[in-house]
């Protein structure tokens, strides 16, 4: 993966990944529902951080040295989305689930800590919307 991840341009597969079709929730726990908006929160807050990178040069080096592991676990929760979404194997759901909530986790305190960085940084954008 490419060290400059364009975060904007990936959010249409996450859209049609947990597009939410009626055939789809019938299969979907609302466990997995809510898998789908973790993911998208997280594709949103990564993309306003690197925004916020792109407006103010002390926050580049912060978010340019975090970007690439987020970028690469976000792909990861993104096949596993995909994978959870189409499973129909109640153990298979079920672990899914489990990996795509830990990866979440992992994500939300690591882009958590960049935006108290980015505040740190005095960034008015970061501050404003937390």
């Amino acid at each position: 993966m490419a060290d400059n991840c364009d975060f904007d341009s990936a959010s249409g597969s996450l859209e049609s990944t947990c597009a939410l079709t009626a055939a789809a929730t019938l299969r979907l726990t609302s466990e997995s529902v809510y898998i789908c908006i973790a993911a998208d929160l997280l594709h949103q807050m990564m993309t306003e951080l690197q925004r916020a990178e792109l407006d103010n040069s002390r926050l580049a080096p912060v978010i340019a040295a975090a970007r690439h592991d987020i970028c690469r676990r976000l792909d990861l929760l993104l096949v596993t989305v995909e994978s959870l979404v189409v499973a129909k194997n109640p153990t298979r759901v079920t672990d899914l689930s489990g990996r795509a909530k830990l990866m979440i986790y992992g994500l939300a305190r690591e882009i958590e800590q960049l935006v108290i960085q980015a505040q740190g940084a005095g960034d008015p954008l970061i501050a404003d919307s937390t």
